[in-house]
């Protein structure tokens, strides 16, 4: 009852001028005070509302109080009730009634009370209206404004500075007043294939993706419904949802899902999935709701892209630094390598005047031989440390013989690689020489030697072995260096593997920074020395003549 007014009770109203209506969106209705109010008139045009014939209200078969939702009717009776004791000439209701084919709509209720000449209340008379379209358009536009400032404030939030897993816990946040939610991951495209997918954020993650670092989102027939479509998935309960079933969903700790896609910059693609405990009350899967997720993707992933620039940046200046700073040691390294070459010159030139007088003694003579020999191995550890720690020139190959340089980068590793791995190094010989810039292949090495070192854990074993092979190709015989580094590590993950020659793929596990701007030549040394990072059994690289 809505606005009532306190009026003296009139007695004897005269029938409505309304009685004989027999159509339109109103129905009339006369009704006794008494118990189950007895209707004594209906307009004709209740079969419309209620789906009821006028004789099966007037003659009793159908109590009008069973019209009104079990839910309301207490409340209505208790209504009428007030406005008999407050002796109101008129009132108003609105309730939710059952309708034609029991279909659950909403009623406004205008009622005149009825008295007699002792001021008895006698009778209702009055009208009711189907308002349902109105009320469901005010709702509308009441969950219209409600969603869009809470959009709002999302929005300012996501314009601070954030992290990956800041955009996890806002985009949980955010649906609090929407459904129960508690867990979030927050996976990202790093390939070219938009299923493999990097998990940069969790929060509260199930068991099943509590150890994840990748995934292929291929295995989970649930997420090709996101694949598809790009708009949000919602599961309400995966216990029911036959695309959940055989997938790690069906075991984990969960019973709500929802996967919201976000297209970034550059063309990736990024997913944050949503969830609850398996204990909690599932996901109410609403139009309202299907709305919301996807603005809200438009908005965390104009959030994700700007984290992913800040990130980027960071790296690239963090690249920039490391430059400078192999600039200043280059040229440390230059100086201290040119006074050094000046010593060593001294040493070799006048242990070969030694080594050239004829009246020197056998055993003199070794002991010469031997600081030569020395000399010549400091002068070759020299031209190593410059040529790694130069900067990057303009390419010129060159014959290089690579059972050489092998031998020779031997005494250059032992010490880097350290005393838990155990270098080994087996060169055919007489391999002839490989056209390439001089350095660049003790570069790749020494790069496989370090991440081999990083890759086993414990004592392991590390092997290099140049030899020969003789290839046909169309009709005629191909000569081939082969080199082979090995290690004894377990193998990459099978989504490594597949990217293993992205250009972009991160030498690191968690590494954000990429290798932006490198030669083609040194990207494919960084993703050889990913084979040994991931502990593969073997790589294998041919070097043509």
């Amino acid at each position: 009852m809505s606005g009532p007014e306190r009026m003296e009770p009139k007695v004897g109203l005269p029938a409505p001028p309304w009685k004989g209506l027999r159509g339109g969106p109103v129905v009339v209705f006369r009704w006794a005070n008494a118990p189950g109010w007895p209707v004594e008139y209906v307009s004709p045009n209740v079969q419309e509302m209620f789906g009821l014939a006028p004789e099966d209200l007037t003659t009793g078969k159908v109590p009008y109080a069973s019209l009104v939702h079990p839910e309301e009717l207490e409340r209505v009776g208790h209504e009428v009730q007030e406005a008999v004791r407050l002796q109101l000439d008129h009132f108003e209701q609105a309730y939710f009634f059952v309708g034609a084919g029991g279909a659950i709509r909403h009623l406004y209720d205008y009622t005149v009370v009825l008295r007699n000449e002792a001021g008895e209340v006698t009778h209702f008379e009055g009208y009711v209206l189907d308002d349902t379209e109105r009320q469901e358009t005010q709702d509308a536009l009441r969950n219209e404004e409600e969603d869009s400032r809470n959009l709002v404030s999302v929005a300012e939030v996501l314009a601070g500075d954030l992290t990956f897993s800041d955009l996890c816990f806002h985009a949980l946040e955010s649906l609090e007043q929407y459904s129960c939610l508690n867990r979030a991951v927050l996976f990202l495209q790093q390939g070219s294939e938009p299923y493999l997918v990097d998990v940069i954020a969790m929060v509260e993650p199930s068991s099943a993706l509590r150890d994840r670092a990748s995934m292929d989102l291929r295995s989970n027939p649930w997420n090709q419904a996101v694949f598809a479509s790009s708009v949000p998935l919602v599961v309400p309960d995966i216990s029911r949802e036959p695309l959940c079933h055989g997938s790690e969903l069906a075991e984990a700790d969960i019973r709500s899902v929802i996967v919201i896609p976000m297209s970034l910059a550059g063309g990736r693609h990024a997913y944050i999935g949503l969830g609850n405990r398996a204990t909690d009350l599932p996901v109410q899967d609403t139009p309202r709701l299907r709305r919301f997720l996807q603005r809200l993707g438009v908005l965390l992933a104009t959030a994700l892209d700007r984290v992913n620039s800040l990130i980027e940046r960071e790296a690239m200046e963090e690249q920039l630094h490391h430059a400078h700073k192999m600039e200043a040691v280059g040229l440390l390294a230059g100086g201290v390598a040119h006074n050094f070459n000046n010593t060593l010159t001294v040493i070799l030139g006048y242990t070969s005047m030694l080594l050239a007088e004829p009246n020197i003694d056998e055993a003199t003579h070794s002991k010469l031989q031997a600081v030569f020999k020395a000399g010549e191995s400091s002068a070759a550890a020299v031209r190593q440390l410059l040529e790694f720690s130069r900067k990057q020139k303009a390419h010129d190959p060159q014959a290089v013989d690579v059972g050489q340089v092998v031998e020779s980068l031997e005494m250059m590793l032992r010490p880097l690689i350290g005393e838990s791995l155990q270098l080994s190094v087996t060169t055919e010989p007489d391999l002839g020489a490989v056209f390439l810039e001089p350095g660049e292949l003790e570069m790749i090495l020494m790069n496989l030697a370090v991440n081999a070192k990083d890759a086993v854990k414990g004592q392991g074993h590390l092997q290099f072995r140049a030899s020969s092979m003789v290839e046909a190709a169309d009709g005629r015989k191909e000569y081939q260096v082969v080199l082979e580094v090995e290690d004894d590590g377990d193998g990459m993950p099978e989504e490594v593997r597949r990217r293993l020659f992205e250009p972009f793929l991160p030498r690191k596990r968690k590494a954000m920074a990429l290798d932006l701007g490198l030669p083609r030549f040194t990207v494919w040394c960084n993703a050889l020395a990913e084979v040994l990072k991931w502990k593969r059994s073997w790589a294998r690289a041919h070097f043509f003549v």
